[in-house]
């Protein structure tokens, strides 16, 4: 198909579309029990439709499903983006957490071994006796 003839279907369909605007739906075209669902317009350039309608065409989908497809999947993509932000914002929390609790056990395990009379000189043993290294 040719761009001039894909431009003339378009005019076409969209001529029809604006000629019958007025009237009220057919019963078939009612979507029953499904949540309501809005058109949202978008601007593509020729090489874009063609490239969508070609995907389609392979997938032997409609063009409108595929790229209804494409978006919400984008969608689901950004939402498991946000919850990976969200998980990765609490862990760091409890990290932080955690390293003042190490922070504040070491220095109650410091004023312990003062109290023992811990001069610093038996570093090294306890070093080795923790097998901590340095």
């Amino acid at each position: 198909m040719t761009t001039e003839e894909l431009r003339k279907i378009v005019e076409e369909e969209a001529t029809a579309s604006e000629a019958t605007r007025e009237l009220p739906l057919s019963e078939g075209a009612v979507r029953k029990g499904r949540a309501k669902s809005v058109i949202y317009s978008v601007r593509l350039s020729l090489e874009q439709v063609e490239e969508i309608e070609r995907l389609a065409e392979q997938a032997e989908i409609p063009p409108s499903a595929l790229v209804r497809e494409w978006i919400t999947n984008g969608l689901a993509a950004e939402q498991e983006t946000q919850d990976i932000w969200k998980l990765a914002d609490a862990v760091s929390f409890d990290l932080k957490l955690l390293k003042r609790g190490l922070i504040a056990r070491s220095e109650q395990q410091k004023r312990a071994l003062e109290k023992l009379g811990y001069t610093g000189k038996q570093e090294e043993e306890l070093r080795k006796l923790f097998d901590l290294g340095k």
